[in-house]
């Protein structure tokens, strides 16, 4: 049943992505298009295997996390209706009527403790719920409807691309929809498919609803759209909503404006939100360090009682010096491992060999292509800071090997477009040409 259910969604959601205009590029043809949200249900259903067979301990699995609290939420559905849909919109259930009859059972849905300004669980348990009612309680149902999810997110950063990139090619596109890391993370129901969603989502509409929209209801399907991409961005990765929404400002100014000074522009930007972010930490109960050392010692402990492979043995204290002097450890852990040889498991060593690619790639482009005389500083910049930022506070956070390539995974694109923006592609021809044309002569 579970395999009839699931080949029905998949060709019903490739039904949508064939036929819904949402889902067309002006660069990728439809055939594709689907291509790359099959290979997405291709990657979510092996993270499922993985997660069965090589990885059996069902409790340590995080993919099963969240389906199995939304097992407690959906069990009220039969018989009290009324209490799903208070838990499903969050009505009226701080209270100990529901604690007592559902929310114990679950090991998720309280957990709120320090870290709950950079995740929260809800959001995904209530997602799980829901799809409960299509899923009849198979697991790889909700694998099709996330790989979906994270799709709509994947067309929507592809959209936005389209509009920004001057003389747009493939070569922009398929590193939004062809990074192993980003296809594997992204695909199952982990936080990586919401987040890939919101920031594809919240990116698009927002630069949709400045710039290409002209009617009142376009306008308010895209303020739609924007709400439905904050919520799963706030709900899931607090920060990376804070990190869009401080770069779009800069980033909407300048292209309206069209301001010379992008730089400064960003500069001044990041300044002002940090200085604000100074005065909300010295005015209320919230540090946002004191979460980023609490988070990353927790994680540090945990690897060591589950024998993980960790950067780096290292606690960090909660003052600003400590945290300064690791801070180039936490960035080089993110940008270049794994090293090559270093991986002790299946999932480290696959990215062993995208981490080489990625470096031959940047390489290849700095060496051969790049271009000093950047054509589009604007969205450089955005890509560049977005890309910097997430890898800042991923390597703060986490001191966990595994948990950093996952974690980073939603970056990627934004590197591979930071690349791009880099590079003169006729230099690059032209040197390649050079190069091909030396080793011709020298052979003869």
């Amino acid at each position: 049943m579970e395999i009839l259910l699931t080949c029905f969604y998949t060709l019903l959601l490739s039904f949508v992505v064939f036929k819904s205009n949402f889902f067309k590029s002006t660069i990728v043809s439809k055939k594709y298009l689907l291509s790359f949200f099959w290979l997405k249900i291709i990657a979510g259903l092996c993270l499922y295997f993985i997660y069965t067979y090589y990885y059996p301990d069902r409790q340590k699995a995080d993919i099963f996390r969240y389906f199995n609290d939304a097992q407690q939420i959906y069990k009220a559905l039969p018989q009290h209706p009324l209490d799903y849909i208070q838990m499903i919109f969050g009505i009226n259930i701080d209270n100990q009527y529901f604690y007592d009859n559902y929310f114990i059972y679950t090991n998720h849905w309280d957990r709120i403790l320090q870290e709950n300004i950079v995740s929260d669980s809800h959001f995904l348990i209530r997602f799980n719920a829901i799809i409960l009612l299509f899923s009849f309680g198979y697991f790889n149902v909700h694998t099709i409807f996330a790989a979906f999810v994270s799709f709509i997110g994947q067309m929507g950063l592809c959209h936005f691309v389209e509009n920004n990139f001057k003389s747009v090619h493939i070569g922009h596109i398929l590193p939004i929809f062809i990074i192993p890391s980003v296809i594997f993370w992204s695909s199952n129901v982990l936080k990586e498919f919401l987040l890939v969603f919101g920031i594809g989502i919240f990116i698009y509409a927002a630069d949709k609803l400045f710039f290409y929209t002209k009617t009142i209801k376009q306008k308010l399907w895209m303020l739609l759209l924007i709400i439905i991409a904050c919520k799963a961005l706030i709900f899931t990765k607090y920060y990376i909503f804070c990190l869009l929404f401080i770069l779009l400002i800069p980033f909407f100014f300048i292209k309206k404006y069209h301001l010379k000074n992008i730089f400064i522009c960003y500069l001044i930007t990041i300044l002002f939100f940090l200085f604000c972010g100074w005065i909300f930490v010295e005015t209320t109960d919230r540090n946002i360090i004191n979460t980023l050392v609490y988070k990353h010692n927790d994680m540090l402990n945990l690897a060591i009682a589950e024998h993980a492979q960790i950067t780096e043995i290292r606690y960090l204290q909660a003052d600003f010096i400590d945290i300064f002097t690791y801070l180039p450890i936490a960035l080089l852990n993110v940008l270049f491992r794994p090293l090559p040889f270093e991986g002790s498991s299946l999932m480290i060593r696959l990215a062993e060999t995208e981490q080489i690619f990625l470096l031959i790639c940047a390489a290849s482009i700095l060496i051969l292509g790049f271009n000093k005389q950047i054509v589009q500083k604007n969205l450089f910049w955005f890509c560049f800071i977005f890309t910097f930022g997430n890898a800042i506070i991923v390597g703060l956070a986490t001191p966990i090997l595994g948990a950093i390539i996952r974690y980073r995974s939603i970056g990627l694109p934004f590197v591979f477009l930071s690349l791009w923006l880099l590079c003169d592609t006729n230099t690059m021809k032209h040197r390649y040409h050079k190069i091909q044309t030396f080793f011709k002569t020298k052979k003869k």
